[in-house]
C-alpha cells in the first residue's frame, strides 16, 4: 500500500510544474569504459524514443577514468560547465569504490562531492546520477590477496552497492542501481551471460540492462514500456525489463532516491502558465486511505486536478464524481493536487506518494 503524506504549498502567482522529467531530456555521461561498452547512452537514447521519448547526450568515457581524474579533465569540465543537463550521470572506477574504507574516503567521495557541487553550480535544475556498478563475475583476483572481501563477486558487489548508496546520500543525488540490477539478474536468470570475456566489462545484455535502469530512474516510468531490444532475443530482454520493474521501477524512491528531492517551490518547477489561478486559504483538504486520495467534504470544487512532476495531468475529476481519487497505479514522488471552485479560485496540495 502506498503511503501518501500531504503539505500545503500557497503560491499566489502563475503555477504549472515544470521538472527535469518530461519527454526530451539533456543527459551527460561521465565515466569510463563501462560506460563507454555498446555505447551505453546510445543504448539509453533508443531505450526512451521506443516509448516516444528523446534523450540528447553527450558523454566522457576516458578509459579507467576516475572520479578525480574527471575533476581534471578539461573535457568533463568544459562539459560540465556547457549547462542544460537535465541529469548527468557519474561514474567510478570500476574497483575503487570496493577497497577498504579508509582509501575510498580519501580517494573517491571526496571527488564525487567536487563533482556533484561543480554539476549544481552549473546546472541550477540537473540531477547527479550516480552509476551503481557491479562486482567482477569471480571477484577481484587483482586485489584478493591484499583486501580479501573483493574476492567474491558477493563481496565485492556488497561493497560496491553500499559505497555507491553512501555517496548517493552525500550528495543528496539519485541512484541507477545498475549492479542491484544486475545482481538480481544473475540469481534469477542464470542463464543471461551480463560479461563479456574478461568477467568485468559488459556484454550486450549488460549494457542493455544498465540502459534500462537510467531509462526508469530518469523517467521514472515502467519499463516494460520498452519495445527496444537491442537485437537480444525477445525473451532475454523482457525477463531484464521485467527484474528492473521489480529492482528499480517500484522500488525508485525508497531505495534509489529517485524523487525524494523534488521541490515543487523551487526555480525549475515554476514556467508561466496561462490558466493563471490564486490560493485562497492555507488548509489541508486532502489525506490518503487504501489507495485513495480523500478530499475533505468541507472544500467546495467544480474539478480536481492531479499533476505529476513533469507538470502532466494524471488525473482529473469533478465534484460529480464525488470526494476521492484512485491513486494505486501512479509511480512514486511529488505530485500537486488542484482543488479549483467554480470562481476559478484554487486550494493547492502537495502530495508526496511512496510505497
Amino acid at each position: 500500500m502506498k503511503k501518501i503524506t500531504a503539505s500545503l504549498l500557497f503560491v499566489a502567482i502563475a503555477f504549472h510544474l515544470h521538472s527535469q522529467v518530461q519527454n526530451e531530456l539533456n543527459v551527460l555521461f561521465l565515466g569510463n569504459s563501462y560506460t563507454a561498452a555498446n555505447d551505453l547512452p546510445s543504448l539509453v537514447a533508443q531505450c526512451a524514443a521506443s516509448t516516444g521519448r528523446t534523450v540528447n547526450y553527450q558523454s566522457n568515457t576516458p578509459g579507467g577514468h576516475t572520479f578525480f581524474g574527471h575533476t581534471n579533465n578539461a573535457t568533463s569540465q568544459t562539459l560540465i560547465a556547457q549547462g542544460n543537463w537535465d541529469f548527468v550521470v557519474l561514474q567510478e572506477q570500476s574497483q575503487f569504490p570496493s577497497f577498504p574504507i579508509s582509501q575510498v574516503e580519501e580517494d573517491c567521495f571526496p571527488y564525487a562531492a567536487i563533482l556533484n557541487d561543480s554539476i549544481l553550480s552549473h546546472n541550477e535544475c540537473a540531477e547527479t546520477v550516480f552509476y551503481m556498478t557491479w562486482g567482477r563475475e569471480s571477484g577481484d583476483s587483482q586485489n584478493c590477496a591484499n583486501w580479501p572481501p573483493v574476492c567474491t563477486y558477493e563481496g565485492m558487489d556488497d561493497l560496491l552497492n553500499e559505497r555507491y548508496r553512501m555517496m548517493a546520500e552525500d550528495n543528496d543525488a539519485i541512484l541507477s542501481p545498475v549492479g542491484a540490477l544486475w545482481r538480481s539478474i544473475r540469481t534469477n536468470f542464470p542463464d543471461i551471460d551480463l560479461y563479456v570475456s574478461d568477467g568485468s566489462h559488459p556484454s550486450l545484455a549488460g549494457s542493455y540492462a544498465a540502459a534500462v535502469s537510467f531509462f526508469t530512474v530518469i523517467y521514472r516510468v515502467d519499463p516494460t514500456e520498452i519495445t527496444f531490444n537491442a537485437g537480444l532475443d525477445e525473451t532475454t530482454a523482457n525477463s531484464i525489463k521485467n527484474e528492473a520493474k521489480t529492482i528499480v521501477y517500484n522500488q525508485l524512491l525508497e531505495e534509489w532516491h529517485v524523487g525524494e528531492y523534488d521541490n515543487p517551490l523551487e526555480p525549475c518547477f515554476l514556467v508561466t502558465n496561462t490558466n493563471d489561478y490564486s490560493v485562497e486559504t492555507e488548509q489541508t483538504f486532502a489525506f490518503v486511505s487504501n489507495d485513495q486520495i480523500i478530499i475533505s467534504p468541507e472544500v467546495k470544487f467544480a474539478s480536481l486536478e492531479l499533476l505529476d512532476i513533469s507538470g502532466k495531468k494524471v488525473i482529473s475529476s469533478n465534484s460529480n464524481s464525488g470526494y476521492s481519487l484512485n491513486v494505486s497505479q501512479l509511480a512514486q514522488g511529488a505530485y500537486l493536487l488542484k482543488a479549483i471552485d467554480d470562481q476559478g479560485i484554487a486550494k493547492v496540495c502537495k502530495l508526496y506518494i511512496s510505497k
